[in-house]
């Protein structure tokens, strides 16, 4: 899309630091990680970095860890030593950003191009840890579906069940529109006096690959007198 426009300005954010001992405290002295202030682009050259009035080279001076903070790399001294941040030296940041303009007299950013495609990215998975989805949509279609199981919808489905030696329901399955499959276990003689009360329900879950994959476990707590259920606690396996 970009190609499309020509590069007509390019502005800047400004970010400064003086150092004292609260930021000494904060953020260290040796290869210290701080952050630009702004969302950047790593890589593109959006970033001048400036220690006491002079610029730190990319790569030698400083590197970008992520799109908002970079770690100093300011060498060593005369004597070996890592070269350690003093009170009263000063850091500047000046991050670029690409402004674009049509044929009107909008502009367009390239740094929102990228806060945008990084935000949809983020969106397709729910944890950090978390394989994203291929896309988007197919995580909504897949929440769309979880709550239509919770809370019922309009979904054409068929449940079937086993059953143990006390007629108590061991296994749940559900096709048709979606599968879900979900296993029950009961207290046994590691705990007379709960026994026959629902020890655990697991859930299987069909994920973005149609199979089995995803798995939630509810663990259920009794008082051992009353039988009366105290805690649920929920384990989610991905």
């Amino acid at each position: 899309m970009l190609h499309r426009y020509s590069p007509v300005t390019m502005d800047w954010d400004e970010t400064e630091y003086v150092i004292d001992q609260e930021f000494l405290d904060k953020y260290g002295s040796i290869d210290t990680i701080v952050p630009v202030g702004y969302v950047y682009e790593p890589d593109k050259g959006s970033l001048d970095v400036y220690l006491n009035g002079q610029r730190l080279s990319a790569g030698g001076g400083y590197a970008e860890i992520d799109d908002y903070h970079i770690q100093l790399d300011l060498g060593k001294d005369e004597e070996g030593n890592p070269y350690e941040l003093q009170e009263g030296e000063e850091i500047f940041i000046k991050v670029w950003k690409n402004q674009y303009c049509s044929r009107g007299q909008s502009t367009i950013s390239g740094t929102q191009f990228y806060e945008l495609q990084k935000e949809i990215v983020d969106a397709r998975k729910f944890r950090e840890t978390d394989k994203p989805y291929k896309s988007l949509d197919a995580r909504l279609d897949e929440i769309q579906r979880q709550l239509e199981v919770v809370h019922g919808g309009n979904a054409n489905v068929d449940i079937k069940y086993e059953y143990n030696v006390r007629g108590q329901i061991i296994r749940e399955v559900i096709t048709g529109d979606y599968i879900i499959v979900r296993e029950f276990t009961y207290y046994e003689d590691e705990k007379p006096t709960l026994r026959g009360e629902m020890k655990t329900e697991t859930v299987y879950y069909t994920g973005e690959e149609g199979n089995l994959s995803h798995q939630v476990t509810k663990e259920y707590s009794y008082d051992p007198v009353t039988r009366r259920l105290l805690q649920t606690a929920v384990r989610g396996d991905m």
